[in-house]
């Protein structure tokens, strides 16, 4: 079920409509779907760009989000239309000049963009669950979307976070911040090929291009005083593929101690190549259930992958980084990263 909503949280009703819509860990997702232009339901105020909308599920996470973008009027007699998750709203804002941001932690920081978003015009975006550790961040902002910005500070300090729809009591709909070390818990379900699971497109890829384990990180400023970084060579890494160095910008920190952690944020997860399985999650059992962001999970496939002994196959966890649900098919594809502890 679809219900749209005034930019100020207000419901304003109800549609049933299949639609297809995205989860994406620390990013925005996407939702399209069609409307018939003959459903009484079929007027301007209730479709017009920037009211708020949440698509329910019975077992599906809440989705939530913003109209906004390109409307097709298509000629079988239906309205196309586009929404975008709830980080897309930091879109709308662009930050100050020439100022830098500090903070605490992370969350702090990230909090500050909200907060920034939020003055102009209130996005309806609430504080939600904030991890607070971690070191003191920076951010050096320069009229660029707060969506940018907040992206930026997440990857660099190596978190997660997202912006996530709430209903409140009187049935109105808000929003909030929520910032992790790492999203998702580990879950028993075992994804099992041909079973919950089918396979999808290139279903899977081994990404060796960027793969760093000697890394020097280099923060803001002039060439004679920009500040630089040497993380501890990732000595697992070399032994497997050899001395792989590099160096990586990290714009906006122009101090010594979030330029360090940043970089070996940096390495932990450049050190070992990424392996990416893409897959169809059936409707099976309790399969819907575990299927939230940052969720790792027990894997195993028969028909590709080398297992330790060198065979074909795969016996491994995967953590789900993208989730696509497709009401028709009544199937969600999923994309998911090796997760080694």
């Amino acid at each position: 079920m679809i219900t749209l909503f005034y930019r100020d949280g207000r419901p304003i009703t109800t549609i049933h409509t299949e639609t297809e819509r995205s989860f994406v860990l620390n990013s925005e997702g996407k939702c399209t779907f069609k409307f018939a232009l003959t459903d009484p339901k079929a007027r301007a105020i209730i479709f017009n760009t920037g009211n708020l909308i949440t698509i329910s599920h019975p077992t599906l996470p809440l989705w939530g989000g913003v109209i906004d973008g390109d409307q097709d009027w298509e000629e079988d007699g239906t309205l196309s239309l586009t929404a975008w998750s709830g980080e897309h709203l930091l879109s709308f804002r662009r930050s100050p000049t020439n100022q830098v941001l500090k903070a605490a932690s992370a969350g702090r920081a990230l909090w500050k963009i909200v907060t920034l978003a939020n003055k102009p015009e209130d996005l309806l975006i609430r504080w939600g669950t904030i991890w607070d550790g971690g070191t003191e961040r920076e951010d050096t902002l320069d009229g660029k979307d707060l969506y940018t910005h907040a992206k930026s500070i997440a990857k660099n300090a190596g978190v997660d976070w997202s912006i996530d729809p709430e209903i409140d009591y009187a049935s109105h709909l808000y929003f909030t911040l929520n910032v992790w070390p790492q999203r998702g818990e580990a879950r028993e379900l075992t994804l099992h090929e041909h079973k919950n699971v089918e396979r999808r497109g290139k279903v899977l890829r081994v990404r060796y291009g960027q793969v760093v384990n000697d890394l020097l990180g280099l923060g803001d400023g002039s060439t004679d005083d920009r500040p630089e970084y040497q993380a501890p060579i990732d000595e697992a890494s070399r032994g497997q593929i050899g001395l792989r160095q590099g160096t990586e910008d990290f714009d906006g920190n122009s101090g010594v101690g979030t330029l360090q952690a940043n970089t070996q944020a940096s390495i932990k997860v450049r050190a070992q190549p990424e392996r990416i399985i893409q897959l169809t999650a059936l409707d099976v059992g309790d399969t819907f259930a575990e299927l939230r962001l940052g969720n790792i999970l027990p894997f195993r496939a028969q028909t590709f992958g080398f297992l330790n002994d060198g065979q074909i196959g795969m016996d491994t966890f995967v953590r789900l980084i993208g989730l696509r649900v497709e009401d028709k098919t009544n199937t969600v594809e999923l994309t998911c990263k090796e997760y080694i502890a």
